[in-house]
């Protein structure tokens, strides 16, 4: 399975959030940090990856194979 860093602007857009929202429900002041995630900057802290999975709705398969497919 190989996903992209793009892959997480279609989880975000899939669960209905924008930027700005993920970026506040997270603790950030701006979306630039989620920008930089879905363009493969940088990834999400470990320590996000739970209101993550709950904001985006996802199960916890897929969150291990997000971080999976980062480390490749």
């Amino acid at each position: 399975l190989r996903i992209s860093a793009n892959q997480w602007k279609v989880l975000r857009e899939k669960a209905g959030l924008t930027q700005k929202e993920v970026a506040d429900a997270l603790g950030y002041s701006t979306p630039q940090f989620i920008s930089n995630v879905e363009r493969g900057r940088c990834r999400f802290p470990v320590e996000k990856l739970p209101r993550i999975k709950k904001l985006y709705r996802l199960s916890v398969d897929q969150v291990v194979d997000l971080i999976m497919a980062e480390e490749k």
